[in-house]
């Protein structure tokens, strides 16, 4: 298949890229390449390349730049729009990774995909926004929900690195014990979505690694697999962090309608995490602390 992916230079794009590129012909753009918020742009590159598959990553992601911006709904919900529109003269299939994010968070466990939807940040709101212009616009999609995304190594930018930064600085580390949710490990995610864009069951599936964990539990796991356990964390609320974007209290989901389908199968979540870690502590050396 021809299988343009867009985002390619994130965390989960440089990692998919690999994936796909093993069976089918890869075009990876970001947005140098192609700015999505551009239709003269995105068009242009579709009618060059003509893909039968889009698999959708690029976004905005950083929830607390997002919270009073509203750029954000230009790229999250407009650039979606614009791709929408050229796969429709294309004839190209979708795939949209989304976030569990786009619920309120208030029920107390995981969340499937027929819960209804309540985000609470604007990053959220804009993703949940890209999932509706998509299901009124195309029949042949994949809407796949992600949790707490790892993973990427040098384009890693999120929870596990930062983590692992502050083990190299620091003997104490404040971790929050009030908000839950499900790790998503992008070599998973890719092998998922990899799988997932050979079948024509279209729909909305949740894609993350089994378990449901706090970000202190998270942490303590984090300093045990990189080899630093003489640092110590610190058991907090969220009221010790102010944010400017909320949070959900529990940003969990399962995995049951994607394993059930026969499509892919989510690993135990420590179990990816301690494969990421003993990786790129080897490569970047993360149990030696300064």
């Amino acid at each position: 298949m021809r299988v343009l992916v867009t985002g390619s230079q994130g965390m989960l794009g440089t990692g998919l890229l690999k994936v796909l590129a093993r069976e089918n012909e890869v075009l990876g753009v970001d947005k140098n390449e192609m700015d999505i918020t551009d239709y003269a742009q995105v068009l242009k590159t579709f009618s060059s390349f003509n893909p039968e598959v889009v698999c959708h990553l690029a976004a905005m992601t950083d929830v607390d730049q997002s919270q009073n911006n509203p750029e954000v709904f230009r790229v999250n919900a407009g650039g979606t729009a614009n791709l929408v529109t050229a796969a429709k003269k294309t004839g190209s299939r979708f795939l949209y990774v989304s976030t569990l994010a786009v619920f309120g968070g208030t029920q107390k466990t995981p969340y499937r995909e027929t819960d209804p939807c309540f985000p609470n940040n604007t990053y959220a709101e804009s993703k949940w926004l890209g999932e509706r212009i998509i299901q009124s616009c195309l029949s042949e999609y994949f809407i796949i929900r992600s949790g707490w995304i790892f993973g990427g190594g040098p384009a890693d930018k999120k929870f596990v690195r930062k983590i692992l930064d502050l083990s190299k600085k620091t003997d104490s580390i404040q971790a929050v014990t009030d908000k839950t949710g499900s790790l998503t490990y992008t070599v998973d995610l890719s092998a998922a979505i990899s799988a997932l864009i050979k079948t024509r069951a279209y729909g909305t599936y949740h894609a993350v690694n089994q378990g449901v964990s706090t970000r202190y539990e998270i942490t303590k796991k984090i300093l045990e697999f990189a080899g630093t356990p003489s640092v110590r964390v610190v058991p907090v609320t969220s009221d010790a962090f102010i944010l400017p974007a909320p949070r959900p209290d529990n940003e969990s989901g399962s995995s049951e309608k994607l394993s059930q389908s026969g499509i892919y199968t989510f690993r135990r979540w420590e179990d990816a995490l301690k494969e990421y870690i003993q990786e790129i502590t080897g490569t970047d050396g993360y149990a030696k602390k300064k």
